[in-house]
């Protein structure tokens, strides 16, 4: 079985059907879980997890009944529903005879780092866009009406950002400025608040020969966030908007590199 968590949860067969679980305290169960697969969860985090909108008298008992489902689930789906183990303070669930994307999107996340730290910058780039593909949109969103477990999306989703943001920086120093400019407006689009991504397109716009465009990029922000929010772009961004201007060396291409 596939337990997708990376996007919108989804359960999978090893027919690639779709078995994801209906109810949603199931799935806000079974994502805790397997948020903390192979490590023990406890009952605290859990009922967190459940009953966002406060824990009821009877949680104890309610998070008996749910961890009684999530089993008979399993087992209904040709799983071991003793995969769900009960500790002391908690339940733990093993998933080590299936696939989790967290642990494929980690794995192949390390093997990334692992050849950016050795200058093997070609095959960094592969293998970070190959950890990225695991992910299909934001993690589990329709379940962040639980503080617990968007905080989890939060930070799953800040790994993914870190290794973009990582990414588009090998791509720059090799040269590929053209390539990843569309790649950047697309990105900003999704996330117009994130000011990296406009230090990145900035200078691979620079680097392209479109410096009007990179400034008006720049004068684009600093316009929204001076008339909206009252603040000034972040120090680096306007380090970058002053070297454009300026045409500084430390912009090209090999000096940066």
């Amino acid at each position: 079985m596939q337990f997708l968590l990376l996007g919108p949860l989804e359960v999978l067969d090893d027919r690639g059907d779709r078995i994801t679980p209906t109810a949603l305290r199931l799935r806000m169960l079974l994502t805790r879980l397997c948020m903390d697969a192979g490590s023990v969860v406890a009952f605290d985090e859990l009922m967190e997890a459940l009953w966002p909108e406060g824990r009821p008298r009877t949680a104890p008992t309610a998070l008996q009944v749910s961890i009684s489902r999530l089993r008979k689930y399993l087992a209904a789906t040709g799983a071991d529903p003793m995969a769900v183990g009960t500790m002391p303070y908690g339940y733990s669930i093993d998933l080590k005879d299936h696939s989790l994307d967290i642990w494929n999107f980690r794995n192949v996340l390390t093997q990334a780092r692992q050849q950016d730290r050795s200058g093997y910058l070609d095959n960094a780039t592969l293998l970070f866009r190959q950890a990225l593909d695991q992910w299909r949109g934001d993690a589990f969103p329709e379940l962040r009406e639980s503080v617990a477990l968007s905080g989890a999306a939060r930070a799953l989703e800040e790994e993914r950002d870190a290794a973009y943001g990582r990414l588009i920086e090998i791509e720059l120093n090799l040269g590929r400025h053209s390539m990843v400019v569309g790649e950047l407006y697309q990105m900003i689009a999704r996330f117009p608040g994130r000011e990296k991504l406009y230090e990145h397109l900035m200078v691979a716009l620079y680097r392209s020969g479109r410096t009007a465009e990179a400034l008006e990029v720049y004068a684009g922000l600093r316009s929204h966030l001076t008339d909206e929010l009252g603040i000034e772009p972040a120090e680096s961004l306007r380090r970058i908007h002053v070297s454009i201007l300026s045409r500084a060396d430390e912009l090209d291409l090999t000096t940066s590199a």
